[in-house]
């Protein structure tokens, strides 16, 4: 039979372990194999947009409009089509008011696999369950890209093991999750 100071001391070095090991359940992501673009979308998603050191997307011609922002973030608009969106970098910076000291990866990581209690709260934040649809595509260890949408609006974040410090995250406006998903399709890491 254990003492009271066993089972005192016993509690006080596992509480730590499961109030950090708390997870959630995350919302199911369907699996989509990226570089499966044909040659007639591949006319239509001409401009081709490196975002390094973390991947190369292809994005439809005819933005009238380009910006760019801090840390090399760009932005799209003014398309015929009425497609606009961009592109930004998280960057320790701009993760460390969340989560001061953690990476990008690591952040945005405990947010779609639901690893811990903060990663929770902000999955819970982004409403993933009332979203048309979600995505995930794995390139390996190398990379994961996470998708999702609804209507005219498609979110997407693209985390690398190799580059920590650097997560994209996208969104785009005005077109339908097919062209979306021809988007995502032709995502190429780096």
């Amino acid at each position: 039979m254990l003492s009271r100071t066993c089972v005192g001391a016993l509690a006080i070095l596992l509480v730590p372990l499961m109030a950090t090991a708390e997870t959630c359940e995350v919302p199911r992501f369907t699996e989509f194999v990226p570089g499966a673009m044909g040659q007639a979308q591949n006319e239509r998603f001409s401009v081709e947009l490196a975002m390094q050191p973390v991947a190369i997307f292809r994005i439809p011609a005819g933005f009238s409009k380009w910006g760019s922002q801090p840390h090399g973030s760009v932005v799209f608009g003014n398309h015929s089509g009425g497609v606009s969106g961009g592109i930004a970098y998280e960057t320790m910076e701009t993760v460390a008011p969340h989560r001061a000291g953690a990476s990008p990866a690591d952040f945005y990581r405990a947010i779609f696999h639901g690893l811990d209690k903060m990663g929770c709260d902000y999955l819970a934040g982004l409403q993933l369950a009332q979203q048309d649809y979600r995505l995930h595509a794995s390139f390996g260890s190398a990379a994961e890209v996470f998708a999702y949408g609804k209507g005219d609006r498609h979110h997407f974040y693209v985390i690398r093991a190799d580059q920590p410090n650097y997560v994209l995250n996208g969104l785009i406006r005005g077109i339908d999750r097919a062209a979306f998903e021809t988007i995502l399709s032709a995502v190429q890491i780096q």
